[in-house]
């Protein structure tokens, strides 16, 4: 069901939008949490995202959001970064807890995985319990409880 007007459509990308954002429980960072002070040295100094050259102006969004992550996860709460700019990765200074992935598929690969493991252990315990439980219903000596 697709809207026919312009203003429809744009109504339900953003419902759609909005919707995917709830479900995912995507946390939407304020500039609060930059430090304008340090993205100024940054800049001046030319740290990471910033670059030598015509390049380095551009580079002041990735700095804002390098810094938002920065202060907000901090060395340790995990957050998953999707980019595949080098400058960009550098900026959130690379610590355990920030999971780069270059784009949405390879994040959306290493959640499978994870869940496939998951599901994997699960199995495997279950299957230790049965043979576990088998065992002493076989056994001639009653249980022992500790």
């Amino acid at each position: 069901n697709i809207p026919k007007d312009k203003k429809a459509l744009e109504k339900k990308s953003e419902e759609l939008f909005d919707a995917f954002l709830h479900e995912i429980d995507a946390e939407i960072l304020n500039n609060d949490l930059i430090d304008l002070d340090k993205v100024i040295d940054d800049y001046f100094d030319i740290n990471p995202p910033f670059e030598d050259g015509e390049k380095k102006r551009k580079e002041f969004p990735d700095a804002f959001i390098a810094n938002q992550i920065i202060k907000r996860f901090g060395d340790n709460e995990s957050v998953a970064i999707v980019s595949n700019d080098k400058g960009f990765k550098k900026a959130c200074l690379s610590t355990k807890n920030h999971l780069f992935f270059d784009s949405l598929g390879e994040l959306y690969d290493a959640i499978n995985k994870e869940k496939e493991a998951y599901s994997d252990t699960r199995n495997a315990i279950k299957e230790l319990q049965f043979h576990i439980s088998a065992h002493f219903a076989r056994s001639p000596y009653p249980a022992i409880l500790y």
